[in-house]
């Protein structure tokens, strides 16, 4: 499991293991953390994280591998799978962002590491037509106005 948040200018990120489940009132999550990485959030863009499912392939094959995208901007992606991929090549990405809404563009990973049981990637976009562009800034538009109701703690 890995958890990403910020707080002020810092991201955290969390991975660990999910050793225990309780499904029952009240309901409990229990994470063994095996690493917790510190960074300064360099992002030019505002993210929003998010959970959705992805199909995510090379572009130049049509062998398709299944991806949790796990934060979307205006200009990118990142995401999870269990392949690994080379820095800089071109890959595109099919993302359900609703059941009725499928958004595709091809990009151009930027970054790359390696995790514990799968691989995390940063994805610019290269080429986006405009029907996918403009159902990316209505999806980007939900998300913001669903973080302004958010109450502040």
């Amino acid at each position: 499991m890995v958890c990403t948040f910020f707080q002020g200018e810092t991201v955290y990120t969390l991975s660990g293991e999910v050793e225990e489940i309780t499904l029952m009132f009240p309901q409990k999550l229990i994470v063994k953390v095996e690493n917790v990485e510190k960074s300064k959030n360099l992002r030019k863009q505002d993210r929003y994280p998010v959970s959705l499912s992805a199909n995510v392939r090379k572009s130049d094959s049509r062998e398709v591998h299944f991806a949790v995208i796990k934060n979307i901007s205006l200009l990118g992606v990142s995401f999870t799978c269990n392949i690994e991929l080379e820095s800089s090549s071109e890959v595109i990405l099919n993302i359900a962002v609703s059941k009725e809404a499928l958004i595709t563009f091809t990009g151009r990973i930027i970054r790359a590491r390696e995790l514990t049981n799968f691989f995390e990637y940063g994805v610019i976009q290269t080429d986006i037509d405009e029907l996918n562009r403009e159902e990316l800034e209505k999806y980007i538009e939900r998300l913001k106005s669903e973080e302004l109701e958010q109450p502040e703690e």
